[in-house]
């Protein structure tokens, strides 16, 4: 086994993890700015630009650093059963492309639901992502053991 089974954890606690709460951030800013209920001073402009900006950067390295996990798991002991945490990237991964294409198909964005929606699936890959992060310490967890 060699370092790389600890990369891809490692990506996600350093880049995918931050950039997804501060896409979900700046969503939940972007819904305020346009109810009018924000504290801050930030233009919809702003808000919904910081939010696009955050959400491709984590569409992005999410599918970067899955696919460094699936290689990964390909050198790991065969003790350690990958299948369930690589079906829940999968489902992760699938969330998102529907999420995303929500709000970016014209036909579908220009539904009346399609951003109440959009919210539900990416309030589930949160959801979705801290089960995979306790089914990757339990992962590591055995590793180490090993």
């Amino acid at each position: 086994m060699t370092w790389t089974a600890y990369l891809h954890p490692a990506l996600m606690l350093l880049i995918v993890f931050p950039v997804g709460f501060a896409a979900a951030a700046f969503g939940i800013e972007l819904q305020q700015v346009r109810a009018e209920r924000s504290r801050r001073k930030v233009s919809p402009k702003l808000a919904r630009d910081r939010h696009i900006a955050n959400g491709i950067a984590f569409l992005i390295s999410l599918v970067l650093v899955a696919t460094v996990g699936g290689f990964a798991s390909k050198s790991l002991p065969e003790a350690i059963d990958t299948d369930w945490h690589g079906l829940g990237a999968l489902v992760v991964v699938l969330l998102l492309v529907v999420s995303t294409a929500l709000v970016t198909v014209r036909s579908l964005k220009r539904r009346k639901w399609a951003r109440l929606v959009h919210s539900i699936l990416n309030g589930t890959v949160m959801a979705m992502l801290v089960i995979q992060f306790l089914s990757g310490g339990w992962m590591i967890r055995q590793l180490l053991r090993s």
